[in-house]
């Protein structure tokens, strides 16, 4: 403190080392204020995400039968970017599912972490369900095509990911 001080009086300017040393410990400061944003921010979205498979569709080890006539499974990729970006994920869930009753097709909304969306598709095939909706990036829609492939079910794809490229390959449109 002295030190300090008496360099302030004495010339009225800080030595180099003094500001260097002043910004590495403000940058030290600011690093640790972004990581535990960080930390907090993943936290967040990973009790939204566990939330939402709760609340929106089991896993895919807990998944109830296809209720009769309801037909069509909608699978929507937990981690997907219409969901991960949003404020209210339910809200949104909650629409797309309004959706599908205003035009009169009945589904079922299942919502499975990415890395179970295979096996979500592959029950609902074995259920009977006559059409699954891919709702997600490429892997979604990768993973549901394995479950459909060879069987009497109808694909729907929703490209909901980051680049889409399998909606573009097809000439799916992407703007929803």
């Amino acid at each position: 403190h002295h030190i300090v001080d008496s360099r302030l009086r004495s010339r009225g300017v800080h030595y180099p080392t003094d500001v260097l040393g002043g910004w590495m410990a403000g940058l030290f400061w600011l690093g640790l204020c972004i990581n535990f944003a960080e930390v907090w921010r993943r936290r967040i979205i990973h009790h939204r995400r566990k939330t939402l498979i709760r609340r929106w569709g089991p896993t895919a080890r807990e998944m109830p039968s296809v209720p009769r006539p309801l037909d069509t499974i909608v699978l929507i990729n937990a981690d997907a970017n219409i969901l991960s970006g949003r404020d209210n994920p339910e809200e949104t869930l909650e629409a797309f599912a309004q959706l599908f009753r205003a035009e009169g097709l009945p589904a079922a909304l299942w919502v499975a972490p990415g890395d179970q969306i295979g096996a979500a598709a592959q029950l609902a095939v074995e259920q009977g369900a006559k059409t699954l909706v891919a709702a997600g990036g490429d892997g979604t829609i990768s993973a549901v095509v394995q479950a459909v492939a060879g069987s009497p079910a109808r694909l729907g794809v929703l490209p909901w990911g980051t680049f889409n490229h399998v909606a573009h390959h097809l000439h799916i449109p992407t703007g929803m």
